[in-house]
This record gives structure tokens, sequence and C-alpha cells, in this order.
């Protein structure tokens, strides 16, 4: 999954971000409390986590040159594994072949040993960076070559075992942004800009031609999900979600939700789930487009230190949602009645990460915590060093 949004009125003001990140230092974090309640009764992590490694990207402030730390933790234990140092990321690791991939908000492209930390190379990016806060750098891989957004409006194709550019493409309207992560299909990369001239662009994989477009007032900010030959998109100004043909960009159909879609949509076999920017959730059948239901998250969590509002995760009948209240919720997906709730109390950006009947969650305090699937019993939670905006990444380090 993958993680960009704007920062919810703060962008291009960095003392309101240094002002929320003091914030989070003080701020406390409580364990769970929930109603329904999640059980209390001790539990251990899947025996299929063996070998496997959580990666969060770790901030520790504002500014484009703020240091800041990958970390792979034990996904059995949450034991720190090796610790590295990059500056402040604000997306999602990615792991291919034995390396991992990040994009720092100083323009640098990183590859570290993914069993290690050691680093392998360093690629940094002169076009389209961000020269004010940050929120730059989002990566996606495809055999041998690894692909960067960047925020300032350009997309960089680069040889995964040397860091060498291998294409460049930039927008060509001034005064517009990607803070979307590359999605990789049909021989296609897929992006969102945000902005005046802002669109869903397709680029051809090997030469970064564009194929199509699909331009809308004020663009795409939020996180891009594929699903069979349909694309969804959220958009900024006119509060909708939107569904093109993948490979055409023809568009489909539209859904207003009356908030922002910043998070990545949950596609199910009929229904699309969002999280918008007003915290609720919102169940949109595909045949019809008519609202299935919605769901309002809550919370005590400080502000957040960026607008997403609601993330989520779907797992057949089961909706996993990341709120900013600090909730973490499973949704049944048939009516939008909560299972379970657990309590975080800081919040989280980001959708939870599902793997091998394991929940894993990060928050803004820099918490990552494995949670139960079935009840939310929580079976261990490490505190990284700064804030963590992106999902957790859990995956072997061979990337398997």
């Amino acid at each position: 999954m993958r993680w960009n949004m704007r920062l919810g009125g703060s962008r291009g003001q960095p003392w309101l971000l240094a002002a929320a990140l003091l914030a989070l230092g003080l701020a406390g974090c409580a364990g769970q409390t929930a109603a329904p309640k999640a059980t209390a009764t001790p539990v251990t992590a899947d025996a299929r986590l063996a070998g496997q490694l959580v990666y969060v990207s770790v901030g520790t402030g504002a500014g484009i040159t703020t240091p800041g730390i990958v970390e792979a933790l034990n996904a059995q234990t949450g034991a720190v594994v090796w610790k590295a140092q990059t500056v402040t990321t604000s997306g999602e690791p990615v792991v291919a072949n034995g390396t991992l991939f990040v994009a720092a908000d100083d323009g640098t492209v990183r590859a570290f040993d993914a069993a290690t930390g050691a680093p392998r190379w360093s690629f940094t990016r002169t076009v389209g960076v961000s020269s004010q806060l940050g929120l730059d750098g989002y990566v996606a891989v495809s055999g041998d070559t690894v692909f960067v957004t960047s925020d300032g409006g350009a997309v960089y194709a680069l040889d995964a075992a040397t860091g060498k550019q291998r294409w460049l493409y930039t927008l060509q309207t001034p005064q517009t942004n990607i803070y979307t992560t590359p999605i990789l299909a049909f021989g296609l990369v897929y992006f969102g800009s945000g902005g005046l001239s802002g669109a869903v662009y397709a680029l051809d994989m090997t030469t970064g031609n564009v194929r199509w477009t699909a331009a809308q007032d004020g663009g795409f900010d939020g996180q891009l999900a594929i699903v069979g030959d349909t694309l969804y998109a959220g958009a900024n100004d006119a509060d909708t979600v939107h569904a093109y043909d993948a490979k055409t960009g023809a568009s489909r159909w539209s859904f207003n939700t009356g908030a922002q879609v910043h998070t990545q949509p949950a596609v199910g076999a009929d229904t699309v789930y969002v999280g918008a920017q007003d915290a609720t959730v919102y169940a949109i059948r595909t045949a019809d487009q008519s609202l299935a239901w919605k769901f309002q998250t809550g919370g005590n969590a400080p502000t957040p230190l960026i607008a997403t509002g609601a993330a989520p995760t779907l797992d057949g009948q089961t909706l996993y949602v990341g709120s900013q209240g600090g909730v973490v919720y499973a949704l049944d997906t048939a009516a939008g009645k909560p299972h379970w709730q657990v309590a975080l109390n800081s919040p989280i950006d980001s959708p939870p990460t599902l793997r091998d009947d394991t929940l894993f969650v990060t928050t803004e305090a820099g918490d990552v915590v494995a949670l139960r699937p079935s009840d939310g019993a929580s079976i261990w939670r490490a505190k990284a060093g700064g804030f963590i905006i992106a999902a957790p990444l859990v995956t072997s380090p061979t990337g398997a």
C-alpha cells in the first residue's frame, strides 16, 4: 500500500508542522480502549512470520534535510533488527530482490541491503524536488526498474541494481505536484498530480512517454488503486472518487463523498471502500454507484500532521480502518458495523498492513503495533524514534 497526502493547510508553512511535531513529542500514547472491547488475552505471533521483517520510514522533524531513519523490526517480536540513517521519508519502503528502496525528502533515492541495512547506492533527483517542506518521493519497483514520483512534478525510472537514470518525465504545467505513489500495471506507470492542471497520468514503463491522461479541476492527490482493469482515484476540488478504464483512461463513473479522498481505496467484488478527509468510511456499490453504508470514525488523538481522515484495508468480509482519531476498527463489510476497535491514541495516516493473520499499524507518534485481526488483541508494540506517516511494509528480506 502506498501513501502520500497534502499537509492539511500547512504546506509551505514549516512552523505549523514543527509545532505539530513538538506536540507529538509531548502527547501521551495510552493503551487499548474500545467498545466492543478488544480482548486482553495474551497472544503470540503467527509462526508464518518467522524470518519476515517490518520496514518503516521514520521522520524526526520538518524540513527537507531533517534526518530520518529506516527501521527493520522482527515481525514476530517487534525487536529492532537494523536501522539505517537517511533523511525524513514520507513514502513507504519497497523491497525487491533483496534490496530496500526509499525516496527521501531531500531528493535522494537510496538502496539498502534488505537483510542488514548496508547501503548499496544513492541517486540524487535534481528535477521536480520540493524546495520547502518535503512530503517528497514515492517508490515502486517492477523487474529491474525503480520508479519514483517527486513532489515538484517529475517521475524517474532508475536501474534497480545501480541507481542509474533510465528516463525522466516532467509535468508540462506549472503549479502542479505529485503526492502519489506510482502504481504499475499493463506495462504502464500510473500516478496522480494535484494543482491547477492536475490529472491522472499513465506513462509507458519503458520509455516514459504519455499513453493517456484524465484531467480534473484541482487534480488528484489521493492514492490510486487498480483492480482488474479499473483504476480508482480520489479527486481534490470535486470531493469525488473516480473510476477509469486503466488501459485507455476512459471514465467509467464517479461518486461524490462530500470530502476529499486521500488514502487508497480498498476494492471488493462489488463495492469500493474509501476513507475520506471527514474521517468517514464510505462503501460505494460499483454497479450503480449508490451508497451502501457509511461509518464515522472517532478517537481522541492530537491534531494530525496531515489530513487523511481514514484509511481502509480489505480482507474478505472485514474492512480494517486506521483513523486519524487514533483508533483501529474492524468493520463488517455488509453493513459497516464494528466487530472491534482499539484506541492507539495517535493519528493513523495510512492503511493497516495485513500479513499472515497479523495486522500491522503505524502512528504519527512513532508506534509500530501488531494486532490479532480476529479481535484486535495486542501481539506486540514497538516505538520508533520519530513520527511515521507511511504504512508498514511486512515481507522477507528477499521481497517474497
